[in-house]
């Protein structure tokens, strides 16, 4: 443990160090991310869910303290499992926002041209279904047979 490490735990009350340690450590959480955590247990001292959401879900807990997303760089994965997981996050909060907007607007808010580019692609074996003046590119017609 890094002595900026070991400062910001001693900062903690001596009943708590351990299962702070413990949440950090297994989230493997930068210095930054350590301190960020501290500062919510002070935050959140007398709630104890909000304690032990934190203790379960560090990186989350400080992403929404500070309204952004979770960092993207987990140093258990590849540069490439981190760059699939940061994608993965960006459509996740899309898909969040699109649920959010959903719930006030409705279906009423989209455009007849929206619910054509966001109805279903899938279709039953044996069907074709017909767009413009042939299949989506990309996809192979099916036929019945």
């Amino acid at each position: 443990m890094s002595p900026t490490a070991a400062r910001q735990i001693v900062l903690l009350p001596e009943g708590n160090q351990t299962e702070v340690l413990e949440a950090i450590r297994r989230e493997t959480l930068t210095t930054a991310e350590m301190a960020g955590v501290v500062d919510l247990w002070f935050g959140c001292a007398a709630e104890q869910r909000q304690q032990e959401y934190l203790l379960r879900h560090p990186r989350e807990a400080l992403s929404q303290a500070k309204g952004t997303l979770p960092t993207a760089h987990d140093p258990r994965l590849s540069e490439d499992g981190n760059r699939v997981w940061k994608r993965v996050g960006l459509q996740l909060d899309a898909l969040g926002r699109m649920e959010v907007w959903l719930a006030h607007h409705g279906h009423t808010g989209l455009t007849a041209q929206d619910r054509t580019i966001l109805a279903p692609r899938f279709q039953r074996p044996g069907t074709r279904r017909r767009i413009g003046s042939g299949p989506e590119p990309g996809l192979r017609q099916q036929t019945a047979g």
